[in-house]
């Protein structure tokens, strides 16, 4: 998996008590083969349950 470092959150304006860092991984066709990627996303809830996404990634395995 790779690495995420530093996740840019948009404006710090407030805390976040839970945030969530989820992954899919699904085969994808790319030139005749199968491979495989992950599709990464980071999450923020804050104090009012008001959720925020603080981004979306696509990596190959």
């Amino acid at each position: 998996m790779p690495l995420i470092v530093g996740v840019a959150i948009p404006s710090i304006r407030q805390s976040y008590p839970i945030v969530f860092l989820e992954a899919i991984h699904f085969k994808v066709r790319k030139e005749n083969r199968i491979v495989n990627k992950s599709a990464y996303s980071v999450l923020g809830i804050i104090m009012s349950r008001h959720k925020e996404i603080f981004g979306i990634w696509i990596a190959e395995k």
